[in-house]
């Protein structure tokens, strides 16, 4: 994705005040509560309602066009077991330091 999406996709973020990490209904319930303190029809602010509105658009529209992936990896496993098969006995890795 080009540089500046990810500039309008954080900028969005922050307009919302979401974290780096949100799921698709964290960002429906901030931008829902976020709503009713700035909707006009409340005695709110129109302007800061409309960069709601339009953080909102973008990072739903992002949600929306995300592919993920509906199949396992080529060797069968989740990306935990993946972890563990490839770096699993691995000292580093592991959690075993400095067992012997």
């Amino acid at each position: 994705m080009a540089r500046d999406k990810w500039q309008r996709l954080e900028e969005a973020r922050r307009v919302l005040g979401l974290p780096e990490k949100a799921t698709i209904l964290e960002i429906k319930e901030q931008y829902r509560r976020l709503s009713l303190e700035t909707h006009p029809d409340h005695q709110g602010d129109a302007v800061r309602q409309q960069r709601l509105n339009q953080a909102y658009r973008l990072l739903m529209d992002y949600c929306e066009r995300y592919r993920i992936t509906l199949t396992p990896n080529e060797d069968g496993a989740d990306p935990e077991d993946w972890w563990f098969l490839h770096f699993g006995q691995d000292p580093i890795w592991s959690g075993d330091k400095g067992k012997e």
